[in-house]
């Protein structure tokens, strides 16, 4: 059982206290697993946060994709999860194989399709972030600086990109706005 912990893009063990894991069904040792110190918990946090900055500037669509690589990647393993949550827990394998792991599988597939229903807004740019001309946001600065403006005219309707930095006219004194 690889029980390593993911800092970054590297697997390694954990280098302080040793836990005991038992089935709590028969009391049998299970596996002694090595927790994280605190610097590793400091570098998987460091990691998580410079990772964030590309995640940041994924289409819904690329979001999605990754979603339901981990939704298939669980269901693939299904009997081997089950089998670890069975001992671990002490429950019985058909409960954790026939309800539990499809459930934890659909919700995955749930948000893959969910982010995909988000507002443009919420979810991110839909083209992914090296087309515009913006640098990459600062990581723990976030705010919505590019938007569509969507205008009509008797030639139809346009659609271009602006600064949302810039002011915004209030909605009484708005061209586009019904009276």
């Amino acid at each position: 059982m690889d029980t390593q912990l993911l800092i970054g893009s590297t697997f390694e063990a954990g280098t302080e206290a040793e836990e005991l894991i038992l089935n709590p069904r028969t009391g049998a040792k299970i596996i002694d697993l090595m927790e994280a110190s605190q610097a590793q918990i400091e570098r998987a946090v460091d990691a998580a946060e410079k990772a964030f900055v590309t995640w940041s500037m994924t289409t819904p669509g690329e979001r999605s994709g990754y979603l339901l690589k981990i939704a298939d990647a669980i269901e693939k393993d299904a009997d081997a999860f089950a089998a670890l949550e069975a001992l671990n827990c002490g429950k019985p394998i058909n409960a954790v194989r026939n309800d539990e792991l499809p459930a934890i599988v659909d919700c995955w597939r749930f948000f893959a399709g969910a982010i995909r229903n988000l507002h443009a807004t919420v979810a991110g740019e839909y083209l992914p972030r090296s087309h515009l001309d913006d640098p990459p946001r600062s990581r723990r600065h976030h705010r919505l600086d590019r938007a569509v403006e969507l205008s009509t005219d008797d030639d139809g309707l346009e659609a271009r990109t602006c600064d949302c930095r810039q002011a915004i006219p209030s909605s009484s004194s708005h061209p586009n706005r019904r009276r």
